[in-house]
């Protein structure tokens, strides 16, 4: 995820860290579909998915004076205060305390992912985000928008003001670019 205007994302955290209201609120304008789609993961309830938003954005202003650019990436720091914001709203959810009857433990399968497998996601996430960072600058920015933030073909082409075609041929083409570099990158 890199800000729209070039300013890194560890520079609007460092810029936040020291007040300045205008980097919190273009951070906020550039991670909110992110923190959203985050905190759903947890969250089904749209008051729940608020509250959580507001407790990342409350903890972030706070606690940006905490980050150092040596220590975590912007991007892996951002997203370590949304995952905790999230799963602390959804261990506070009514209901959450109860226990259910030892005959039922067999039906509930096991969401999670073994250590490796955990890895080898943040491993090819960190792949995707390079490469997608290699890309031309328009493909790079209709595909984050496309996918990140979940926009239609037609939802793009109407807020970039650009023909539909061209958006369909400018996403297509640089997915064919990634594809080609992941499979290159993975060998």
């Amino acid at each position: 995820m890199q800000p729209h205007n070039n300013i890194s994302l560890v520079e609007l955290i460092e810029q936040t860290a020291a007040g300045d209201e205008t980097a919190f609120a273009q951070l906020h304008a550039e991670t909110s579909v992110w923190f959203r789609s985050i905190c759903r993961q947890f969250l089904s309830d749209k008051a729940d998915v608020e509250d959580a938003m507001q407790n990342i954005y409350v903890s972030i202003w706070i606690g940006a004076k905490q980050f150092d650019r040596d220590r975590a990436e912007g991007h892996g720091w951002l997203a370590t205060v949304a995952h905790n914001r999230a799963i602390d709203r959804y261990r506070r959810q009514p209901g959450r305390d109860e226990v259910l009857p030892i005959e039922q433990a067999i039906t509930i399968e096991d969401p999670g992912l073994t250590p490796p497998d955990y890895a080898e996601g943040i491993a090819r996430g960190r792949r995707l985000h390079a490469q997608l960072e290699r890309l031309d600058g328009r493909s790079r920015h209709l595909i984050r928008k496309s996918f990140f933030a979940s926009l239609t073909h037609s939802q793009l082409a109407a807020s970039e003001q650009l023909p539909l075609g061209s958006v369909k041929s400018i996403i297509r083409k640089g997915l064919l670019q990634l594809r080609g570099r992941l499979a290159y990158d993975l060998t």
